[in-house]
């Protein structure tokens, strides 16, 4: 009897006991959330470089897309000008970049 319950401890011990079953599941999970938070991080970086890179003339559009020309900007809202004499008020955070191919096509027209 007691030589059967010596051998189930020594088998216990060879698998490593629970912890290496979850060994690589922590690992997997350490890893995406790493990889999760280095694009956050890239992401807001971009966002803080087009926020200051914001001048009073250059195009931009909304996230709803509204496309305009900057006439005003203040610390966390800008000033549109969507039409002639039609000006909008948005947060900064309401704005993204001018895709290229909307840009060339609205040359191309004038």
């Amino acid at each position: 009897m007691l030589d059967l319950i010596l051998l189930q401890k020594g088998n216990a011990g060879a698998d490593g006991g629970g912890m290496m079953m979850w060994l690589p599941l922590i690992l997997i999970f350490g890893i995406f959330m790493w990889m999760s938070w280095s694009s956050q991080r890239k992401e807001k970086k971009r966002q803080a470089t087009f926020y200051d890179s914001l001048t009073v003339g250059s195009k931009v559009m909304t996230k709803t897309g509204v496309i305009g020309k900057i006439k005003a900007i203040k610390p966390d809202t800008v000033e549109l000008e969507i039409a002639d004499g039609v000006k909008i008020t948005v947060l900064k955070q309401g704005l993204e970049n001018m895709p290229a191919n909307l840009n060339q096509a609205k040359d191309a027209k004038k």
